[in-house]
């Protein structure tokens, strides 16, 4: 009988120290992605901070017809 709740406190102590031991790796785990988001904020508030005036783009012309220069226009 003795031995027995050896055993059965021993298992207990087991179980217990596997749960501390997951709850902590749970803990440090969403801290580190607290520290991740935070990061993040940090990096898209600083980037729209910081960021240049966009450059417009040169026009592109889109006709299919060329342009006709006046002075080759013969009638």
């Amino acid at each position: 009988m003795l031995v027995e709740d050896a055993v059965i406190l021993e298992e207990g102590r087991l179980a217990e120290e596997e749960r501390q031991r997951k709850l902590e790796e749970k803990k440090r785990e969403e801290k580190r992605l607290l520290e991740l988001r935070e990061t993040e904020e940090r990096f898209q508030k600083y980037d729209t901070q910081n960021a240049p005036e966009p450059v417009p783009e040169p026009e592109v012309k889109t006709e299919t017809e060329p342009e006709l220069i006046p002075e080759l226009v013969t009638e």
